[in-house]
């Protein structure tokens, strides 16, 4: 990705350089198990997995602070990183 950021900073073009679509293994909660019970009320439970998920990174390019990315993951609870 350094060199789209190199040559944004040659002609002057900051903020969003690129974004790159990928998958990624996350972690998330699947649901697992209903169970209704006498008196009428319903009961879940959630498992954490590990899934394979679509994820975005946004290369963006700051006059002051310089090169830097975005992560965002496609899946609840919809983890983001940046660097």
């Amino acid at each position: 990705m350094f060199p789209h950021l190199d040559r944004a900073e040659h002609e002057g073009r900051f903020g969003v350089v690129a974004i790159r679509a990928g998958a990624r293994d996350c972690s998330g909660s699947s649901l697992r198990q209903r169970v209704e019970s006498r008196s009428g009320g319903t009961f879940v439970a959630f498992k954490k997995e590990e899934r394979r998920v679509g994820t975005y990174y946004f290369y963006i390019l700051d006059p002051e602070f310089g090169p830097g990315f975005i992560k965002l993951c496609t899946y609840f609870p919809y983890p983001a990183r940046s660097g």
